[in-house]
């Protein structure tokens, strides 16, 4: 059974919103021991706009280093957002692949210069039978959960989708179970429609599909194309009725 936070170790909330629409992606819940393999190791970037207004660039990075797999993400500002976002925001999420090719995340942290207030820190320790002691820092407030399914950070969201889509291109739905603000929280997927979308001077076909998160008014939309290996093309943050920032992929290339 998932135990709730008992107050006593570390905690985690949100990512800031710019960054995090990445990730704000019914149901067939992801547990441990799943098979599915990890998406390709590759590079992106992202122009981000935030209410209409350009505020920078998004890389974000996955790569293998020994036996560790690192999922990188920095954030940084351009033109008048870079007066208030000096230097670049950036994420880390460190994972490790089971024989079977199943990903276990190990460890996250968020580094926000500016707004240091909001830095945060999660360590996964996985036992043998398949418990997670998450312990997790945010705001000074020290967090422990346990669990026995697979858990994430929202980092990781485009990551887990790509895998998905991957293994099954008409895979329509999906759950996924998250940790932030010291709970364990859930984000589904569901498969609207097909669309076209322009992108590196061409038509690329796209599935277009809506991420939820659980008992919340914000949602996103996704386009994903098998040309880019599932990963988004385009993401839309919505809270209620007013779209709050997109990204539009720029450029993806995959290093293995």
């Amino acid at each position: 059974m998932d135990q709730q936070p008992a107050h006593s170790v570390m905690f985690i909330s949100p990512i800031r919103r710019a960054l995090l629409l990445f990730c704000l992606c019914t149901s067939v819940a992801i547990h441990a021991g799943t098979t599915a393999e990890a998406p390709p190791l590759h590079q992106s970037v992202y122009s981000v706009k935030k209410f209409g207004t350009t505020l920078g660039e998004m890389t974000n990075q996955f790569h293998r280093q020994q036996d560790k797999l690192h999922y990188t993400s920095s954030l940084k500002a351009s033109g008048l957002a870079a007066l208030f976002i000096s230097e670049p925001i950036t994420e880390h999420s460190l994972l490790r692949q089971s024989e079977s090719g199943a990903m276990q995340q190990l460890a996250y942290t968020l580094n926000n210069p500016q707004k240091k207030r909001k830095n945060e820190s999660i360590s996964f320790s996985w036992s043998a039978s398949g418990e997670a002691q998450i312990r997790a820092a945010y705001r000074n407030k020290d967090e422990t959960i346990r669990t026995t399914s697979d858990t994430f950070s929202r980092q990781l969201l485009p990551l887990l989708m790509s895998r998905d889509l991957l293994q099954n291109s008409t895979q329509k739905q999906n759950q996924f179970q998250i940790v932030e603000k010291a709970r364990l929280e859930h984000y589904s997927y569901q498969r609207l429609n097909e669309e076209t979308l322009r992108y590196n001077n061409e038509n690329l076909n796209t599935l277009k599909f809506r991420i939820d998160k659980q008992n919340s008014d914000s949602y996103s939309y996704v386009w994903l194309a098998k040309a880019t290996d599932y990963l988004p093309l385009k993401i839309d943050q919505y809270k209620g009725d007013d779209l709050q920032a997109s990204l539009l992929l720029t450029h993806y290339t995959r290093t293995q």
